[in-house]
């Protein structure tokens, strides 16, 4: 009986390491899904701040809001080079909402001038529709290394034990 006992404590140790083992493959794969779900929310509302100006030719104060509230999120999501493309977005929001202010109190080349600058800030700011997916890309993929199981790691040893005796008999 002692010798069963003797024997049973490890096997309880070795099952209790593999439990531990598979809950923290686990919680990596949760959290890399999680991770997923904020950052593609992230990108539709990111799309939901942009397509209204888009339309309008001219942000609200309301649209401005939404992209705000998207570019603070930017910062602590993405790296700084999504938050600076997304910033230098801002800075064309807000000089095509003063321009297009401006634009009905301009005659002759003012006017012409400021109608190319305003179409140069649309411009960008449209081209977030495309440069956007881009940039993300990077952060959206799940294809990061996930922890072998138990099994797979046995399986892998297995075959390449099974490859040494095939060596040794050649």
């Amino acid at each position: 009986m002692q010798t069963f006992a003797a024997l049973l404590t490890p096997v309880i140790a070795i099952v209790a390491v593999y439990i531990a083992f598979a809950q923290w493959t686990t919680a990596r794969r949760k959290l890399a899904l999680d991770l997923f779900e904020h950052r593609f929310q992230f990108y539709r509302n990111a799309q939901a701040a942009i397509r209204p100006i888009i339309a309008s030719g001219k942000p609200t104060m309301e649209d401005e809001k939404a992209y705000l509230r998207v570019l603070d999120e930017a910062r602590f999501l993405f790296g700084t080079e999504v938050y600076e493309y997304l910033d230098d977005v801002w800075l064309a929001i807000v000089n095509l909402g003063s321009i297009s202010n401006e634009l009905d109190g301009l005659r002759g080349e003012e006017r012409g001038a400021a109608i190319k600058e305003r179409r140069r800030e649309f411009d960008k700011i449209s081209a977030t529709e495309r440069e956007l997916p881009k940039l993300l890309d990077h952060y959206m993929r799940m294809d990061a290394p996930v922890p072998r199981t138990l099994r797979q790691w046995f399986d892998d040893a297995n075959r390449r034990r099974k490859s040494y005796q095939e060596d040794a008999s050649v």
